[in-house]
């Protein structure tokens, strides 16, 4: 037993937080929960909004794009994984489908495979294509996820409504059992949105760890593929 939680214990960590959640939305109750998530999906569509024009900012006036990518050519160890083809080599695909990053990422750098997305972002090498591609990617994040952040704090200004809907007796019952299931969805979002910081982070050691972790486990990686946050913004990838 301790053998497995040894191995699996990010697995059993996120299970009990789900578990945690739950139990901590029977408690608060469904009006509170789901004011707390009317904040989040708000926060979200703000972030969608916000995101391609603080991301477009960000990569034309400061250095802060070619930052990553150095970061990324080094933390992927590039140069040395894969040949440096051009456009042009029908191995291009192929060597991207071999990269250590999550399959979304993969998705992106090899729909941008065409002579477009290239001169688009100056260069002719594989890897400067995917240094630059995914640098890009991880910005759109970023800001996403900073966006999202600084509009839960400002809503969350708002949560004294809910103690409007705690006077009403008859509502206490269902509120708690709603609550429930209102807590484990607000888990679920909280921990999308740990996955983005994940995809955020690749570049570096406890990012490329903790995807390890992630890919070594049947659940989490179903939780990772099948990150809604990443279907809501799909422009961060494409």
């Amino acid at each position: 037993m301790m053998e497995w939680l040894t191995v699996h214990w990010l697995t059993t960590a996120v299970c009990i937080y789900l578990i945690a959640m739950t139990a901590y939305g029977y408690y608060r109750g469904i009006f509170k929960i789901m004011l707390s998530i009317s904040l989040v999906i708000i926060s979200l569509i703000f972030s969608n909004i916000a995101t391609p024009y603080i991301g477009k900012f960000l990569k034309e006036n400061t250095s802060l794009q070619q930052d990553i990518k150095r970061h990324i050519v080094k933390g992927l160890n590039l140069q040395n994984n894969i040949s440096n083809e051009s456009m042009e080599s029908p191995d291009v695909n192929a060597e991207i489908s071999l990269l250590s990053i999550p399959e979304d990422f993969k998705k992106a750098l090899l729909k941008g495979n065409d002579n477009r997305i290239w001169e688009k972002l100056g260069t002719n090498k594989l890897t400067e294509y995917i240094g630059q591609y995914t640098s890009q990617i991880i910005i759109n994040i970023a800001c996403c996820l900073i966006v999202f952040i600084l509009s839960m704090i400002l809503l969350h200004l708002l949560m004294g409504l809910a103690k409007l809907f705690e006077k009403i007796p008859a509502a206490k019952g269902v509120d708690r059992t709603a609550g429930a299931v209102a807590g484990f969805v607000q888990g679920m979002i909280l921990l999308w949105v740990a996955g983005l910081v994940v995809s955020v982070s690749l570049g570096s050691n406890w990012g490329k760890s903790a995807y390890g972790m992630i890919s070594n486990s049947m659940f989490l990686s179903f939780l990772y593929k099948y990150n809604l946050l990443t279907y809501i913004f799909r422009s961060i990838f494409y």
